[in-house]
């Protein structure tokens, strides 16, 4: 494994020095920034407990009785959150490092044999982990845990999505609700998206339920399957991001969401550490 040291190409530089090198962005309704200081990750750890613990009873709320839900992971993480315009946190997620702990979903999520040995060879490889958004801005009645309905399974979208293309219609994510493409959870992915591309990442991994499958798939990431379905935090499967991939397919089917990933990026910003 690589140490955590010589994650961005500079030894000695620590993941709150990355987040600190790391510009806050904006997407329509939201401010997204790394998260720099102790206050700001103690609301990310507080409403991770309060959708892990008291939302979805994944953990036992008597184990966190300061109301703090942390793993011995976060030390080796870029943490994002989402701010709503009056400052509160709406949202968060981490981008967990390659570190001598290795990577959360391996404890739990089994690969098939022939992708363990690719994973094992991508040095520039993160997790997307612990993303939650807040109760207050899942409003409406299907929006599920992420904050943007969903009505049918990834496959069945799928194939409806390529029949209306085969037809000539349009297809069936162009016609979405806009609101959904300014939701907390797609304004978090944003500031991974492009906290990657600053630090040069390839991959990412993800361990997954369907309701996030969903959304992911309706803005055209191209997440492909690693391994079988298992039980972390509900039942899931492990997957992986290839950046290249998400350039061209967001830059070909969804140009728009492509452009505003885009919006404000600057490499020189981070050069200093990424070497």
């Amino acid at each position: 494994m690589t140490d955590i040291n010589h994650i961005s190409g500079s030894p000695g530089v620590t993941p709150p020095q990355l987040a600190g090198a790391l510009p806050e962005t904006v997407m329509r309704y939201w401010r997204v920034a790394p998260l720099r200081t102790a206050d700001e990750l103690k609301l990310s750890y507080a409403l991770r407990c309060r959708v892990y613990c008291e939302e979805r009873g994944f953990l036992d709320i008597t184990d966190y009785p300061n109301g703090i839900e942390q793993d011995e992971f976060d030390d080796y993480s870029l943490h994002f959150g989402s701010f709503d315009a009056e400052g509160g946190l709406v949202g968060s997620a981490r981008l967990v490092l390659r570190g001598p702990l290795g990577f959360p979903m391996f404890s739990h999520c089994a690969l098939d044999p022939e992708w363990q040995e690719k994973i094992d060879a991508i040095p520039q490889l993160v997790e997307i982990s612990r993303l939650v958004v807040s109760r207050q801005y899942r409003r409406r009645a299907n929006d599920g845990y992420y904050g943007i309905q969903h009505t049918e399974d990834p496959e069945n979208f799928d194939r409806r999505r390529e029949a209306r293309i085969a037809s000539g219609a349009p297809a069936p994510s162009e016609q979405s609700d806009r609101r959904d493409q300014f939701s907390v959870a797609v304004s978090l992915f944003k500031a991974m998206y492009q906290a990657a591309w600053r630090l040069h990442m390839t991959h990412a991994l993800s361990a997954m339920e369907l309701t996030l499958l969903r959304l992911l798939r309706r803005y055209h990431f191209p997440f492909e399957k690693i391994g079988p379905e298992c039980d972390y935090f509900g039942p899931v499967t492990p997957f992986l991001l290839d950046a290249e991939l998400v350039e061209q397919q967001l830059a070909v089917e969804a140009p728009e969401l492509h452009q505003e990933f885009r919006e404000g990026l600057d490499a020189e910003q981070t050069a200093a550490l990424i070497g």
